[in-house]
């Protein structure tokens, strides 16, 4: 399993301690995601990837401020397209649904479904089918498409849709649903969370999953260090029994 965790944009010893911990764990970390801020820098975010190369990662993301629409993610990739694995982009647009398809043709990025907004002026695509005919690169948020789900805006589980798009799942925003919110699974998370993962499991073997769980960076990494123990836990659940449902 290729497990990361979230990580921040600017140098902080309580993310290099989190990796510490999750190691002391047991926990194999295989890369990080780092989540810019509006006000994240250049400068604080090479200092961090240099800091990281310490740690030889196997991947190496940057998630660019939300929404990270292709305006926000068009100067990351330019800046940063050499040193790292992949971006994020969200499946959506602030300008027609006709634009969507070429917008989301940018180099590195794995393009993310998410949940509607109550922003008017966003036109975004909230399933892995929808996501599929503008991309052949999916990030699955997990939280999302559950939240999806439970609205009842598409007639297909979310389970279905990841066997359905499987060969084009590049990497998956792991955590329990929480009502469109990562949450930390407990004790084994959900029903539904794990038939998320069997799914993933199964027919998406080679993805990376970055855990994201809200709030995560709070007292110094609970969530994040936690969220990552119940991932790895599933993981070795499933190739112990080779079955979470």
């Amino acid at each position: 399993m290729k497990l990361g965790v979230k990580f921040s944009p600017e140098f902080k010893q309580k993310d290099f301690d989190m990796l510490i911990e999750l190691e002391k764990r047991g926990v194999e970390i295989k890369g990080v995601e780092l989540q810019l801020l509006k006000d994240s820098t250049v400068e604080k975010v090479q200092t961090t990837i240099d800091a990281l190369k310490d740690f030889k990662h196997n991947f190496l993301g940057i998630h660019p401020p939300f929404p990270s629409f292709r305006k926000e993610t068009l100067p990351w990739v330019e800046e940063f397209k050499n040193q790292v694995t992949y971006f994020v982009l969200h499946a959506g647009t602030k300008n027609s649904y006709c634009n969507l398809a070429k917008e989301m043709i940018l180099e590195k990025c794995f393009v993310e479904n998410i949940k509607p907004s109550l922003f008017t002026d966003e036109q975004v695509l909230g399933s892995l089918i929808e996501t599929a005919m503008v991309s052949q690169n999916l990030l699955v948020d997990i939280a999302h498409l559950l939240f999806i789900h439970s609205k009842g805006l598409f007639w297909l589980s979310p389970w279905e849709q990841v066997e359905a798009v499987a060969p084009i799942i590049k990497a998956v925003h792991t955590a329990d649903k929480g009502d469109g919110d990562g949450a930390i699974p407990i004790n084994g998370g959900s029903e539904e969370y794990r038939r998320m993962m069997q799914a993933f499991f199964t027919h998406t073997p080679d993805a990376l999953f970055i855990g994201e769980p809200r709030g995560g960076h709070f007292n110094n990494n609970f969530g994040h260090i936690e969220n990552a123990t119940a991932i790895w836990k599933t993981w070795l659940n499933f190739k112990d029994k080779g079955q979470l449902i």
